[in-house]
C-alpha cells in the first residue's frame, strides 16, 4: 500500500504547478526573513488535491491508513483526528447523548468533557477519584463507584480519563462491565495512553476492546505531530454514521497534509520496529531506579495502582516542585509541567537513554540541596454546589468581579488549571470560600488558572 507521507515527498518533487490553496504555493520567500525550516514544510503543505483524498469522505489513500489502523488494534473502526482529543471528545459525547442526558463524569477529566455538556445541554454527574494523600494526584476511578452511581440515576454514558496526565491507570475492563449492564456508553480518554497498545506489559491497560469509545492523543507519546489523535470505535453500540456527522462538525474541513503524513509515519515505524516499546521501558527501568534512590525526592509510582512509568513524577522534599522544575530546567531539562508540590517529566520511545541518565545526575545534584524545605501539602477541595446546569449558567447574562468577592456566587464559566486541563469549577457551581481562597491562592503564586482574568472570574449577573 502507498504511504502518505512517501507520496507526499513524491509529489513535492514532481508535482503540477500549485493553482490551489494554501495561499504561500509551497514556496515562501528566500530573502532570508522567513526562517529555512518554514520554508521547508511549505514544500509539502498542500491540499484536498487529486490522489490525496478528503478526511471528510476517505475513499483512498487515508481510507486505506484508517483500515490499517483498524486492523492493527482490532477495532470496529479507527479515525484520524487533527484538532487532537479535544474534537474526538466532543463527538464521542455528542454521538453517545442525546439533548439533556444525564452524564457520569470522572472529575479529573479534560476540559473538553465540559464542552460537550454545554454544547448538548446535557445533565452531569460527577465523581472523584481518590487523591494521593500528600502530592493531590488523583487516584484510578472506581468501579464500584460508577456502578453505584449508573443504580441510582438514569445515566446514558460515562466518562473518565485513564491513563491520568501523572500515569495513573483505572481498571477499565470492570467499569466497561458496570456501563454495559446498565446500558451506559463508556468513553475513555486515552490522551496519554496512546503507547499503551505497542507494549507486552502495558496492553492490556488499554481501553480499546473493553471500552466503547477510546479517544488518544498519538501525538503525546508517540513519534507523531502535535494535534495529531486517533479515535477508535470498540463496539457495534456507537452508532457510526452520527459518530462521522459529529466529527464533520468538530473537525477543520481543511485538515493538514503535514500532520496526517506525520501520524501516518509514525504509524508506520510502530509496525517496522515490533518490540521498540519494550526496549524502551526496559531503559526506563534502569532510570527509574536511579531516581529512586535519592533522599530528598520521591519517585511517584502510582500509590498502589497500576501506573505508567514512562510518567517520571519528582516529589521534593526540600523545595518546591517549581523550584525543582526551575534548578532543573537550569541544567538543559523541561519539565512537562510543575506544582507547588511535584514536578512532572513525561519520557517517550523517542528519548535519548544518555539524556535520561543526565537527568538522572542532575536529580542526583539537587538532592543535595539543603535547604529550608517546604510545607506545601496537598488541600482536598470540596465539589461546588450545582446550582445551574452548565448549558443555562452559560447561557446567563454575567459580570466579572474579584475572586474575594466571588464566594456565594454561581461561575458562569469552567475555571481550571492548564495543564492538565481539569475542572475545579464548573458553569453552574457555586463558588464557595475554600474555592475562592484556593484560586486566590493559586493567582499570589503565580499558577495559571484558566477562567480567571487578573484576579476576576466570569459570575451569573444578578441583574
Amino acid at each position: 500500500m502507498e504511504k502518505l507521507e512517501e507520496k507526499l515527498e513524491e509529489y513535492s518533487k514532481y508535482g503540477r504547478y500549485p493553482l490551489h490553496m494554501p495561499g504561500h504555493k509551497r514556496r515562501f520567500p528566500t530573502d532570508g526573513e522567513v526562517p529555512e525550516y518554514i520554508r521547508e514544510m511549505a514544500e509539502y503543505d498542500i491540499t484536498e488535491i487529486e490522489g490525496f483524498d478528503d478526511l471528510s469522505a476517505p475513499e483512498g489513500i487515508l481510507r486505506e491508513l484508517m483500515q490499517d489502523m483498524r486492523e492493527y488494534y482490532s477495532t470496529v473502526d479507527t479515525k484520524i483526528l487533527v484538532g487532537g482529543s479535544s474534537c474526538g471528545i466532543l463527538a464521542a459525547i455528542s454521538a453517545c447523548c442525546d439533548i439533556g442526558d444525564e452524564i457520569l463524569i470522572a472529575r479529573n477529566c479534560h476540559r473538553s468533557v465540559m464542552g460537550a455538556v454545554i454544547s448538548r445541554d446535557l445533565r452531569p454527574v460527577y465523581i472523584w477519584p481518590e487523591c494521593d494523600d500528600m502530592t493531590g494526584i488523583a487516584g484510578p476511578v472506581s468501579a464500584a463507584a460508577v456502578e453505584e452511581a449508573l443504580i441510582e440515576t438514569d445515566i446514558k454514558c460515562v466518562v473518565i480519563v485513564s491513563p491520568t496526565y501523572e500515569g495513573v491507570i483505572s481498571d477499565v475492563k470492570a467499569i466497561a462491565d458496570a456501563c454495559h449492564r446498565h446500558g451506559a456508553f463508556l468513553i475513555v480518554d486515552e490522551a496519554h495512553g496512546a503507547h499503551l497498545p505497542y507494549h507486552g506489559r502495558l496492553r492490556d491497560f488499554s481501553a480499546i476492546g473493553c471500552a466503547d469509545i477510546v479517544v488518544q492523543s498519538y501525538h503525546k507519546t508517540m513519534p507523531s505531530f502535535t494535534q495529531t489523535a486517533l479515535l477508535h470505535v470498540c463496539s457495534q453500540r456507537v452508532d457510526k454514521r452520527r459518530l462521522e456527522m459529529y466529527l464533520r462538525i468538530y473537525q477543520t474541513t481543511s485538515p493538514s497534509y503535514l500532520l496526517m503524513a506525520g501520524l501516518s509515519a509514525g504509524f508506520h515505524y510502530m509496525l517496522r520496529h515490533e518490540g521498540v516499546m519494550d526496549e524502551y521501558y526496559g531503559d526506563l527501568d534502569g532510570i527509574r531506579k536511579k531516581l529512586s534512590t535519592l533522599k530528598n525526592i520521591s519517585l511517584f509510582d502510582g500509590n498502589g495502582a497500576a501506573y505508567d512509568e514512562g510518567k517520571l513524577v519528582l516529589v521534593p522534599h526540600n523545595m518546591t516542585g517549581y523550584e525543582l522544575a526551575d534548578a532543573l530546567r537550569e541544567k538543559g531539562f523541561e519539565p512537562e509541567m510543575s506544582t507547588q508540590i511535584f514536578a512532572l517529566y513525561m519520557t517517550s520511545l523517542r528519548d535519548d537513554i544518555k539524556a535520561l541518565d543526565r537527568f538522572a545526575d542532575a536529580c542526583g545534584e539537587l538532592d543535595e540541596w539543603h535547604t529550608s524545605g517546604h510545607n506545601s501539602t496537598f488541600r482536598t477541595i470540596p465539589l461546588p454546589e450545582k446550582m445551574l446546569d452548565p448549558y443555562e449558567a452559560s447561557c446567563r447574562a454575567c459580570e466579572y468581579i474579584d475572586i474575594e468577592d466571588s464566594v456565594g456566587r454561581i461561575s458562569a464559566q469552567s475555571i481550571y488549571a492548564y495543564p492538565p486541563g481539569s475542572i475545579l469549577v464548573a458553569p453552574g457551581e457555586k463558588i464557595d470560600e475554600v474555592t475562592a481562597a484556593f484560586m486566590k491562592q493559586c493567582e499570589d503564586s503565580g499558577i495559571s488558572l484558566r477562567g480567571v482574568d487578573d484576579g476576576r472570574v466570569a459570575v451569573i449577573s444578578k441583574r
